[in-house]
């Protein structure tokens, strides 16, 4: 899994992501990897959480957002007002307000075209 720094369909015209837990009417934005033969190591601990249309890992010690790319098969749910992860066999892997612990990589804004959403 990826980690960005920032995603440029989170972010509004001033270039600043939306305020903390302000959900929209619109689809969530969904970036998704395409299959990798390499292997990624970086630690990524905080909460998931929705800023407008996108899903973010906040982190309380550093107060910075990531923005996940998830793996190839993963997708969302909307569920009793907060948004679901589903692995590629559709089991719960994450969930908006709970703490999530994953590993990947980090890139920055820019290094590279953003996977499809």
């Amino acid at each position: 899994m990826l980690f960005l720094i920032a995603g440029g369909a989170c972010v509004n015209s001033a270039g600043n992501s939306p305020p903390l837990e302000q959900p929209s009417s619109e689809p969530i934005v969904f970036p998704v990897q395409e299959p990798v033969n390499s292997v990624m190591q970086a630690l990524l601990r905080g909460t998931l959480t929705q800023r407008g249309r996108c899903l973010y890992v906040s982190s309380q010690a550093s107060h910075e957002l990531a923005l996940p790319i998830w793996p190839e098969g993963f997708s969302y749910e909307s569920k009793d007002g907060s948004i679901r992860v589903l692995d590629d066999e559709g089991t719960k892997v994450a969930e908006t307000g709970s703490p999530v612990s994953m590993s990947g990589g980090l890139r920055g804004e820019g290094e590279a075209p953003l996977p499809r959403t």
